[in-house]
C-alpha cells in the first residue's frame, strides 16, 4: 500500500453563477445590436448606408420581444421532443418531429398574427386533422408503430419492384 501514490480527491467546482446585472447587460447589448443590425438590413435594401441606421428603445423592445418568442417557441419545441417515445422506429420518429414543428409553426404564427377566431378554428382544425392521420391513425390500423412503419416499408419496397421490374433496373431492356 505504500507504494501506490495517493491522488488528492478532486475539488468540487461550485456550479457557475451569472450575477442579475451581467445578464440585463448581455440583454441590452443583445437587443441593441439585433435592432440596429436589422436596421442596417433594412437601409441596405434600399441602398442608403448604415450610417444612418438610428437605435431606438422601441427597437429595442421589439428585439427582445422577438427574441422571447423565439424562446418560447423552442423550449415548447423542446418539451415536444422529450414526449416523443423513444423506441419509435425512424420514419415515425421524422414524422412526429415534421407535424410537432408544423403544430408549433402554426400556432406561433396565430399568436402573432391575431387572426379572429374563426380563422384559428379552421387552421387549428387542419393541424389536428394532419396530425391524427399522420400519428395516430397508423397507430390504431396497426396496433403499433413498428407494424405501420414495416407496412409503409413493404408498401415501398412493392412499388420499387413494380417500377423496377425484377431485375432493379428501370428499362424496360434489362428484363
Amino acid at each position: 500500500m505504500d507504494d501506490e501514490i495517493k491522488k488528492p480527491l478532486p475539488i468540487a467546482k461550485p456550479p457557475l453563477k451569472v450575477e442579475s446585472s451581467v445578464i440585463i447587460l448581455m440583454l441590452t447589448t443583445t437587443a441593441y445590436l439585433v435592432a440596429f443590425a436589422y436596421d442596417c438590413g433594412y437601409l441596405s435594401f434600399f441602398a442608403i448606408p448604415w450610417t444612418f441606421a438610428e437605435v431606438s428603445l422601441r427597437g429595442a423592445f421589439l428585439a427582445v420581444a422577438s427574441a422571447s418568442i423565439f424562446w418560447v417557441v423552442f423550449q415548447t419545441a423542446d418539451l415536444f421532443w422529450k414526449l416523443i417515445p423513444k423506441d419509435l422506429p425512424k420514419s415515425v420518429e421524422t414524422d412526429f418531429i415534421f407535424y410537432g414543428t408544423l403544430d408549433i409553426a402554426g400556432v406561433a404564427a396565430l399568436l402573432l398574427l391575431g387572426p379572429p377566431l374563426y380563422v384559428w378554428l379552421v387552421i387549428l382544425g387542419l393541424l389536428a386533422v394532419m396530425s391524427f392521420v399522420a400519428l395516430i391513425l397508423p397507430r390504431l390500423r396497426h396496433g403499433s408503430y413498428a407494424a405501420a412503419a414495416a407496412a409503409v416499408e413493404e408498401r415501398r419496397e412493392d412499388v420499387r419492384t413494380r417500377e423496377t421490374g425484377p431485375s432493379g433496373c428501370y428499362r424496360p431492356s434489362c428484363d
